[in-house]
């Protein structure tokens, strides 16, 4: 399936990565729902929440969470189609999105905005969900590395032709400022009782405690041993072949696991221009004081 295949397609020209990988989408979806179908059939009585729901910005650990919450018996990821398609920016999602789901157990993991149709949506379907973010600096050079990972991403024969810096740069003038409005939308806007706002750094520095929160909002059973089982199986020397977290291996999804790691890259000018254009956001965030 797409997921088995990332690193054949990570080889091809666009011109070929991306026929093929839109070929898989659907064949991936039918896979995975009936993964879900039987997952709901064999433990649907074991959770109060069959839909559990990751809203993530890209590159803020949605990945290594989505591993960690599927440690659940029955739990698999399912991504609807129209997702898979959808172009950078704002996505609405279809108005039959969970009832799709329905005799499933399903974890979704998505990075779409938080606009009104989006929260009414999920807060109509009483789905749980948690919101992760990051230090929109560690944001920027993380996504350089991706994109230049993904030839089938829109922005790949744009930015393969730049450098870390002059990425820096185009980030400043075209995304900082959106990002920025993303996670302060859905701050606003979610539903306080049945989400979660996570840092990324946070998850980081004491993953234990971070999914004791995540686990509650989802209302998952978690014993001390479960979340331990969790962290041990999910670490970054695990999901890396062996390395520890801050060793780079830049053709890695996961590269470095590091937080900070932008001012290994940031000149001091582009460090004043993205205060300039975000500095009370970082500071309301706990990245600047």
């Amino acid at each position: 399936m797409l997921s088995d295949n990332v690193n054949f397609l990570r080889k091809l020209p666009p011109a070929i990565s991306i026929p093929i990988r839109k070929a898989l989408v659907y064949p991936r979806y039918w896979s995975h729902a009936r993964l879900c179908r039987q997952g709901y059939k064999e433990y649907g009585q074991d959770y109060k929440n069959p839909i559990l729901f990751v809203m993530g910005l890209p590159k803020s650990g949605s990945t290594w969470l989505e591993k960690m919450i599927s440690t659940y018996p029955g739990y698999s990821d399912l991504l609807i189609p129209e997702a898979s398609f959808a172009k950078p920016g704002l996505f609405y999602l279809p108005d039959d999105t969970f009832t799709r789901m329905k005799n499933m157990l399903v974890l979704t993991k998505m990075h779409i905005a938080g606009i009104d149709h989006n929260v009414e949506l999920i807060d109509k379907s009483n789905v749980p969900y948690v919101i992760l973010y990051r230090d929109l600096r560690d944001v920027c050079v993380s996504n350089y590395h991706y994109i230049n990972l993904t030839p089938w991403n829109s922005r790949y024969d744009t930015v393969s032709k730049m450098s870390l810096s002059e990425y820096i740069d185009l980030f400043h003038e075209t995304a900082l400022a959106d990002f920025c409005t993303w996670i302060d939308l859905w701050d606003e806007k979610r539903d306080k009782d049945r989400s979660i706002m996570v840092r990324y750094e946070d998850m980081l520095k004491d993953p234990h405690q971070v999914l004791r929160k995540i686990l509650d909002v989802y209302e998952l059973p978690a014993t001390e041993d479960r979340i331990n089982d969790m962290v041990e199986k999910n670490t970054f020397a695990r999901l890396s072949g062996g390395r520890q977290r801050g060793q780079e291996q830049k053709k890695s999804f996961f590269r470095k696991g590091k937080a900070g790691d932008w001012k290994n890259h940031f000149s001091k000018e582009q460090a004043d221009k993205y205060l300039d254009v975000a500095g009370d956001w970082f500071v309301r965030h706990g990245y600047e004081t």
